[in-house]
Formats: structure tokens, C-alpha cells, sequence
């Protein structure tokens, strides 16, 4: 399964936001992670 993760973020200094898209492949099913449990393995990365 791939997914695509996209994270907005505000830059302080200029006040624009940014955009960063990540990728992510793995071989379980999405019967077998849940989104929750996909974001949890990701942020411990």
C-alpha cells in the first residue's frame, strides 16, 4: 500500500505556509493498519 501524506506548516519568519508531500510504502493492507496506526509507526520513524 502507498500513501501519501501532506503537511502544511507556517513559517514564522514570512507568515507563508508550506507544503511538504511524503510518500510511504508499505506491505500491509488496510485492513491491517488503520490510518491511526500508520501515522503512529510514521512519527516513529
Amino acid at each position: 500500500m502507498t500513501t501519501r501524506i501532506r503537511r502544511r506548516r507556517l513559517n514564522p519568519a514570512n507568515g507563508r505556509w508550506s507544503t511538504v508531500t511524503i510518500y510511504a510504502i508499505t506491505n500491509l493492507t488496510a485492513t491491517q493498519a488503520s490510518p491511526a496506526d500508520l501515522a503512529d509507526r510514521l512519527r516513529g520513524h
